[in-house]
């Protein structure tokens, strides 16, 4: 990074121009014309290879345990499958990036399976989102099952399921529109989501 050169001559002169450098690099992200920095995909990736939680007692487990060796509670990931956690590496990988959390860096979702679910886990309910949003959420105004982000073909579709408090789309076009319930619409990098009090930027790169 230009701030933290060895050679000094290399650093940014003040501080007015690193603050401008700043403000243009996240205007190029709030547009979506530049990515966080999608890390390289590897050429697959397994339930069956990835640790877990389970909900009920928090133990560490295989993804595709059926039930905890713990605590013996079923787990609802592995009902649905060890295909549907796997992904190719010729696919694009999505990511919501969750902003204005003061965190240094944005807590960050990546949309690894065909369909992902966005809310609120609620081990009692039997519900376990893959954007799990209840650290960003204390007012509880995120629904349980809040939306869901999909795949179809190239494209990404999002869908409110029906929240409390409804899901808004602002496009890249500055456009905004409160999803009606159950209706699919297309999502496209550069999108930004607003569930509840927490803003979701959807990347794709």
């Amino acid at each position: 990074m230009k701030a933290v050169e060895y050679n000094a001559d290399s650093r940014f002169t003040s501080a007015a121009e690193m603050r401008k450098v700043l403000e243009e690099h996240l205007s190029n992200l709030n547009a979506g014309l530049v990515t966080y920095g999608v890390s390289e995909i590897p050429a697959s990736v397994s339930l069956a290879n990835q640790n877990v939680f389970c909900g009920f007692c928090g133990q560490r487990i295989v993804a595709t345990d059926l039930f905890c060796a713990f605590c013996g509670s079923k787990q609802p990931i592995a009902q649905q499958g060890v295909h549907s956690g796997i992904y190719s590496s010729g696919s694009a990988t999505a990511k919501l990036f969750v902003e204005g959390t003061g965190e240094l860096s944005a807590p960050t979702f990546s949309l690894l399976k065909d369909e992902n679910l966005v809310g609120r886990r609620d081990p009692m309910s039997n519900i376990f989102p893959e954007v799990d949003l209840s650290k960003y959420d204390p007012q509880t105004k995120i629904s349980r099952r809040h939306a869901r982000i999909w795949r179809e073909g190239s494209n990404f579709l999002v869908e409110d399921l029906g929240s409390s408090n409804g899901t808004i789309l602002s496009a890249v076009s500055n456009d905004s529109v409160r999803l009606a319930p159950h209706k699919p619409h297309t999502i496209v990098s550069g999108d930004k989501l607003r569930i509840g009090d927490t803003t979701l930027h959807f990347v794709v790169g």
